[in-house]
């Protein structure tokens, strides 16, 4: 009986504890992944506004008329291509995070297609008129109407890495669109970035875990006591302890207390109260017994007059 006993009350202990650690770590778990969430919106943002203001300068860099004479790869021999290069590459070394800056134009097949760029790998670098074959989704479909510097909403991976790009248009002396400049930024460090946050919250996270499992089993401990004391109480009958705990759960042991207090002085008066009415019944009883007494002893005498 008594195994049984201890095996609620350490169910009990153990639903309270599972009770207090899931709420605890649920509310928790919903605050750092909507902290984690505006912060990684709040990083990109940051990254987006930079990369526009950056293409938006690097554009103004650009040459539109001179842009305008290169039409084939002989053509990168000439100043005009060296010109334009050399400004590409300080652009790129200016900026530490910026991977690659180029300029792309529509060729005669509608393809987007390379003219200059900053790359001086041999085996990485784009040509005049090489098709931008693998350009994503968010750059075909606003190629043709880019009229104002824009940035891809998403990090986007190709063979270079992965990257989240600038577009900003550049004009001819007529104020005709010569090309679209393009410019690359790493989203290595913005990654990392979030990797560390991420790692963080997991550190804060498993120190909040630990925290309440030892808040949440002190609390069960608490409780449990006081039940025991109740029960311990109800089944023997003896005085009430008190927890001496200035909380809660010292009030409720006190009130519980006083219960059993109150309990015993009825039941004391209730005792007392029995005996005065058992003494009076056998006052009352004697009183009867005597006059019973009294007349049988009365009717003797009357009876031996008559026969008299």
């Amino acid at each position: 009986m008594e195994i049984n006993k201890i095996k609620k009350y350490f169910s009990l202990k153990t639903k309270i504890t599972l009770i207090v650690i899931i709420f605890t770590l649920f509310i928790l778990g919903l605050i750092f992944v909507i902290s984690f969430l505006n912060i990684k919106k709040d990083l990109r943002e940051d990254l987006k506004n930079r990369l526009l203001n950056m293409t938006s300068i690097a554009a103004l860099q650009v040459d539109g008329d001179q842009h305008d004479i290169l039409k084939n790869r002989t053509d990168e021999n000439t100043d005009v291509y060296i010109n334009i290069k050399n400004k590409l590459i300080k652009i790129r070394d200016a900026g530490s995070d910026i991977s690659d800056v180029y300029t792309l134009r529509e060729n005669e097949n509608k393809d987007i297609a390379f003219i200059v760029d900053a790359e001086t790998d041999p085996s990485q670098i784009s040509h005049i008129g090489d098709v931008y074959s693998d350009a994503n989704k968010f750059l075909k479909d606003n190629f043709m109407t880019i009229s104002k510097p824009i940035t891809e909403s998403q990090f986007y991976t190709d063979q270079w890495g992965t990257t989240i790009s600038g577009y900003a248009p550049f004009y001819d002396s007529n104020g005709k669109r010569a090309g679209v400049l393009g410019l690359d930024v790493e989203a290595s460090s913005i990654l990392k970035r979030e990797r560390n946050i991420i790692f963080n919250y997991l550190i804060i996270y498993l120190f909040c875990v630990i925290i309440t499992l030892f808040f949440s089993i002190y609390l069960s401990k608490k409780l449990i006591k006081s039940i025991k004391i109740l029960n311990e109480s109800i089944k023997n009958n003896k005085t009430f302890l008190s927890l001496s705990q200035n909380d809660e759960f010292g009030e409720l042991t006190e009130t519980i207390k006083s219960t059993f207090d109150n309990l015993d002085l009825a039941q004391k008066q209730s005792k007392e109260q029995l005996a005065e009415k058992i003494k009076i019944l056998e006052r009352t009883n004697k009183l009867m017994i005597g006059r019973e007494l009294e007349m049988i002893k009365l009717k003797k005498e009357i009876n031996e007059l008559k026969n008299n």
